[in-house]
């Protein structure tokens, strides 16, 4: 960068900066066992609206290493300002990146409250320090949460929270996994004035609102560089550990759904509504060679290119849940390669045969699916390739599958296959 250049002229230096960071961030902590061995790690990376990226990350020790008494925390967790005399690099380091303008209540030892969040120690010993342009002075009840030898080796804000709730670990589920901002935008010409009350009773669609997202540009150059959104390294176990949260869940929401408090559920239908959810959930993300990560019991990985099937062992768990199914709902399937949608017809009529008796000469299986999404979006982007190589990427070129489609569609401006 030219000096004096500020950061927001090179997105793409901070882009670049902040992936570098970021992957040696997760090798200390997956490989060096930073906070103790990992069994999962799981990230999502999110733009401020002022354009600086930033990560939202769950790590999952495996049980020896995991943190079981309050005492521990203090090990890796700090929400106090280092001593000046004793160690001034990580005195200014929590100086310059860790203070907020929200205060804590001081906290003589750290302990663990019932509704799972921690209270850290926050000592009322006095030690301040000088923050902002304006000198303001902060105590320890102003310190985020860190931890020391990350702050000082990466010299960037990174908040290190403790939790080992199930209400705590759905919470941060969630808000990793929240999607994208959204921001309903009216545009208006300079002579004219209305309210946002009155824009909702015009019919013109395209002149009431822009239901739109906002990319940053910092963003657009994270992905126009291939850098990944979100990351998952998970040990094949990990479903199994996590399953008590899990059917817990489940459980719950069945009980609201067919109003029944008393209603229970044995093991089986419990792993089969799981994995159920899991699959849904996992189709979403089909894209290129990869069709289906998918941690279930047989502690497989599913991948599908167009010369191989998807490798779904006849009786396993996975195979009799295809063949129990109804209904597949695959969203966003305009954005798919046909390839993927003949692997799975061909696993389909593999794994049914065993099940129904003609199956292998049905699409898929004899199930049905139903193909959701917008058909007037643009097709899909083929790395280094031809325009017919694109257009032959589309569902429509696989005549076997297209020709017993059959088209449906709706006022929300979908369509359904």
């Amino acid at each position: 960068m030219v000096p004096g250049q500020p950061s927001t002229d090179r997105p793409d230096i901070v882009a670049r900066m902040f992936k570098i960071k970021l992957d040696e961030l997760m090798n200390d902590i997956r490989k060096k066992h930073h906070f103790g061995r990992t069994k999962a790690v799981i990230y999502t990376i999110e733009f401020q609206k002022r354009g600086l990226p930033h990560c939202h990350c769950l790590v999952f020790l495996h049980p020896p290493d995991k943190i079981t008494i309050a005492q521990k925390i203090d090990q890796f967790v700090s929400a106090e300002l280092p001593s000046q005399e004793n160690d001034p690099v990580a005195f200014e380091a929590v100086r310059s990146h860790m203070m907020h303008g929200y205060p804590k209540e001081y906290c003589d030892e750290t302990f663990i409250r019932r509704d799972g969040w921690p209270c850290y120690k926050r000592s009322n010993d006095g030690s301040k320090v000088k923050v902002g342009n304006e000198d303001i002075m902060l105590d320890n009840r102003y310190v985020v949460p860190h931890n020391v030898d990350l702050l000082v080796k990466y010299g960037c804000h990174i908040n290190v929270e403790y939790c080992n709730q199930g209400s705590v670990i759905k919470y941060l589920f969630s808000y990793i996994n929240k999607g994208h901002d959204r921001a309903t935008a009216v545009l208006e010409g300079p002579d004219r004035t209305r309210s946002f009350i009155s824009m909702l009773h015009n019919e013109n669609e395209i002149e009431e609102y822009i239901n739109c997202r906002y990319i940053s540009v910092s963003e657009a150059c994270w992905k126009l560089l291939g850098f990944e959104m979100q990351y998952r390294s998970v040990a094949k176990s990990f479903f199994w550990d996590s399953f008590p949260f899990l059917s817990e869940d489940v459980a719950y929401n069945q009980r609201r759904l067919l109003d029944n408090e008393d209603l229970m559920f044995s093991h089986d239908e419990l792993v089969a509504f799981i994995l159920s959810l899991v699959l849904e959930r996992q189709a979403k993300h089909i894209c290129g060679e990869q069709l289906l990560l998918l941690f279930d019991r047989m502690e497989r990985l599913f991948y599908q290119s167009r010369h191989h099937r998807c490798g779904i062992d006849v009786g396993s768990d996975l195979a009799d849940l295809i063949n129990i199914a109804e209904l597949i709902i695959w969203d966003e399937a305009p954005l798919q390669h046909r390839y993927s949608f003949e692997a799975v017809d061909r696993a389909f009529r593999d794994v049914c045969r065993y099940y129904v008796v003609g199956s292998e000469n049905k699409v898929f299986g004899g199930k049905v699916v139903v193909l959701r999404g917008d058909f007037r979006q643009i097709l899909l982007v083929i790395q280094h390739g031809s325009r017919s190589d694109v257009v032959s990427s589309y569902i429509n070129k696989s005549e076997g599958l297209w020709n017993s489609c059959h088209f449906f569609c709706f006022d929300n401006e979908h369509a359904f296959v």
